[in-house]
């Protein structure tokens, strides 16, 4: 692993990326920002693992779209009490053809 300092950094080095972050508007910053991860990367798979909103999930994807990209929203849902090492649980949602190149 290489320590970076902005997302742009990461997405100029990374095919794949993952981001879970607290709320909506920080995905927004992380993925959309000027220094964000659309406009850094080049034909990468990006993964949002943040539990967010369907329309931010869809805007995402059609900004990844125009970029070059794809995307996949995994969300993690809620932690349940009790569960012991499955803390959550996670569900993904893209086009198939998203991961084939993956």
């Amino acid at each position: 692993a290489v320590a970076c300092g902005t997302p742009a950094q990461v997405a100029q080095q990374s095919d794949v990326i993952i981001t879970m972050v607290g709320y909506p508007s920080d995905v927004e910053e992380v993925w959309l920002g000027g220094q964000g991860i659309i406009a850094h990367a080049h034909n990468a798979l990006l993964i949002d693992m943040t539990t967010s909103s369907p329309a931010l999930a869809k805007r995402l994807a059609a900004a990844c779209a125009k970029a070059g990209h794809q995307a996949l929203d995994a969300p993690v849902s809620a932690v349940v009490p009790g569960c012991g090492a499955n803390p959550g649980s996670g569900r993904a949602c893209s086009r198939a053809s998203s991961c084939s190149r993956w």
